[in-house]
């Protein structure tokens, strides 16, 4: 089945001539792969650029310059050898062959142009980029994409009774970026309501097997709604004639529906329906209500809207709710970075690879300073303060004016929190060894 095992750029933009390793690890199937770097840097041009070659090898375009390469390299070595060995006493024959050659040699030379053009990031995939393999993986169903951009936004589709699916396989396959076929989480209240009426019916008919089945989803739907919302005792109520479903909060009672969430709760939700939907549209392919596709799924800024709390929560999420996914998101935020094992997090400004592994046990202070490139894991005001402090303690002699404000400054200080004082105390410290091995100079 079809996942990522290399990334080679070409030419994308300001982004040129580097590679991202996704070898599997550990005798997994694949690697996740967090994209980090400031502003300005590339993570949504590198996104979109592998989406857009998704797209395009699932549509049996490949980059295939080898072939290209070798003729060009071949005739630049006929062209080498008529001239040294050409026996040739015409002049007009040997321009002309030499004129062919060169044809051929500028032909081969714009084939490898415009196929860098088309195709600025390579894909390397699991099943050795059989151009076949990849396409009929996604038209068949064994395989699902979906690529969010960060300006996201969950549009629940009306329902007026239990309806198929009006989505085919062409909804799991790459698209072009900005098709609207990209978007399914709308359908995720009418796959509620179907699944709603299929148990039903098979309640009426006996098959006390496919209730039991349906029974798991529901509850398995409920869970993940309870997590991504904050409320694991959440509850889910059918409304049999609005054709709707009511979300009843365990805390207090509030009751609220897909339509009314939050720009936070809705992210959260349409980054989970548009999977849950696409493996929905699988099974019903496959014939297979059980049947878990295997794919990839793009995601930009990842924790947009998102709390902390959530951010943290959400990618681990995501990879337990569907861990035949591969993920590939961008983020700014520690609480993403070394979220879950298996992921391969590469920073643009840098261009270093890590794995998320070894990043695991850090504190989100010193991937801030160490990974992201913050100053300090304290506020710029905070910061402010120390630096006047080590100021006004390095200066010998102080006056009575400047003494009590240093005084006053690190008691201000060391009153925040208990490790702002042990800060307070290593910097004065610190400055006072400066400040003793200056005198012993002079």
């Amino acid at each position: 089945m079809p996942y990522l095992t290399k990334l080679h750029i070409d030419q994308l933009r300001h982004l040129s001539n580097f590679d991202i390793d996704l070898s599997p690890h550990a005798n997994r199937q694949f690697s996740h792969l967090v994209i980090t770097g400031p502003n300005g840097s590339g993570k949504t041009t590198l996104l979109n650029g592998i989406a857009k070659e998704c797209t395009l090898n699932a549509r049996k375009q490949f980059k295939n310059n080898d072939a290209f390469k070798a003729a060009l390299e071949q005739e630049i070595k006929n062209r080498q050898s008529l001239l040294q060995s050409s026996s040739t006493n015409r002049i007009a024959d040997l321009e002309n062959q030499l004129y062919s050659i060169d044809s051929r040699i500028e032909h081969y030379r714009k084939q490898i142009l415009n196929q860098n053009q088309e195709h600025p990031v390579q894909l390397q995939w699991s099943t050795g980029g059989g151009q076949h393999s990849i396409n009929q993986a996604f038209s068949s169903g064994n395989s699902v994409f979906f690529h969010a951009p960060a300006q996201r936004q969950l549009g629940i589709n009306s329902v007026t009774g239990p309806q198929r699916l009006a989505l085919t396989t062409e909804a799991l396959t790459p698209q072009v970026q900005g098709d609207t076929r990209n978007a399914v989480a709308g359908y995720i209240l009418q796959l509620l309501v179907n699944k709603k009426t299929e148990r039903t019916f098979a309640s009426e008919d006996g098959e006390s097997e496919t209730v039991r089945r349906i029974d798991d989803w529901f509850e398995s739907a409920r869970q993940a709604f309870g997590i991504l919302l904050d409320d694991p005792g959440l509850k889910l109520v059918f409304d049999r004639v609005k054709w709707d479903y009511t979300l009843v909060r365990s805390k207090d009672g509030r009751e609220f529906n897909l339509h009314g969430l939050s720009h936070g709760h809705a992210s959260a939700i349409q980054l989970f329906s548009e999977l849950l939907v696409r493996f929905e549209v699988s099974r019903q392919a496959k014939g297979d209500p059980s049947f878990n596709p295997q794919g990839i799924a793009i995601i930009d800024e990842l924790e947009t809207h998102l709390h902390l709390r959530l951010q943290e929560a959400m990618l681990p999420f995501l990879t337990r709710a569907f861990p035949t996914i591969q993920f590939i998101v961008a983020t700014h935020s520690p609480a993403v970075v070394a979220s879950v094992p298996n992921a391969v997090v590469f920073d643009l400004e840098t261009q270093k690879a890590d794995r998320s592994d070894a990043l695991q046990g850090i504190r989100y202070g010193d991937l801030a300073t160490g990974h992201f490139g913050v100053q300090s894991d304290y506020d710029i005001a905070t910061r402010g303060k120390l630096e006047d402090l080590e100021r006004l303690f390095s200066k010998n002699p102080r006056t009575k004016e400047e003494e009590a404000q240093m005084r006053a400054l690190a008691g201000v200080l060391a009153a925040k929190s208990h490790s702002l004082a042990l800060d307070v105390l290593l910097r004065l410290k610190v400055a006072e060894v400066h400040a003793s091995a200056a005198e012993a100079q002079e």
